[in-house]
């Protein structure tokens, strides 16, 4: 497996943390207007799960690094 690693600040991060809690949301958004038991919806689910566990390692590995407040999207809802 192929990784890359990168440096980020403070900035850099919440722009990741934030593209990633909206992806989040537009998934969820799949979900409600196709049904679950649609295909998209079925996608939709196994990209959340990943993406879910995606941002619980990198939440993990940010905390001791930032603040709480490289965490809080846009929105102002903590996730």
């Amino acid at each position: 497996m192929i990784t890359l690693e990168l440096s980020l600040n403070r900035q850099d991060f919440r722009l990741i943390w934030i593209s990633l809690h909206t992806q989040e949301s537009r998934l969820l958004d799949i979900i409600d207007k196709c049904g679950e038991d649609s295909d998209e919806a079925a996608d939709a689910l196994n990209d959340i799960t990943y993406l879910r566990l995606y941002k619980k390692e990198l939440r993990q590995k940010a905390e001791g690094i930032f603040n709480e407040g490289a965490f809080i999207p846009t929105d102002g809802i903590k996730s």
